[in-house]
């Protein structure tokens, strides 16, 4: 990166949308949302099988790919005008 490359808004959003194309770019995406919205407190849930066998592990998993694909896709919609 050239000194100056990022000076103006339209280059640091330009440089951002392709930052959030790369895989490293949508791990940060995600995972400052899950630190933020403190996500990863509550990895360790537990149910009660018997009062909620419906409550896998599987579920949970789902859940928060579920969160993933919603931070991801807010974003790339872009503010609501």
């Amino acid at each position: 990166m050239e000194a100056g490359e990022l000076a103006t808004p339209a280059q640091r959003r330009t440089w951002l949308e392709a930052q959030l194309q790369t895989q490293r770019g949508a791990r940060a995406l995600r995972d400052a949302h899950r630190a933020w919205l403190h996500v990863a407190s509550i990895t360790p849930l537990s149910k009660d099988p018997g009062a909620a066998p419906e409550f896998t592990p599987a579920v949970v998993s789902d859940m928060f790919a579920q969160f993933d694909r919603f931070v991801a896709e807010s974003f790339a919609m872009g503010p609501k005008g």
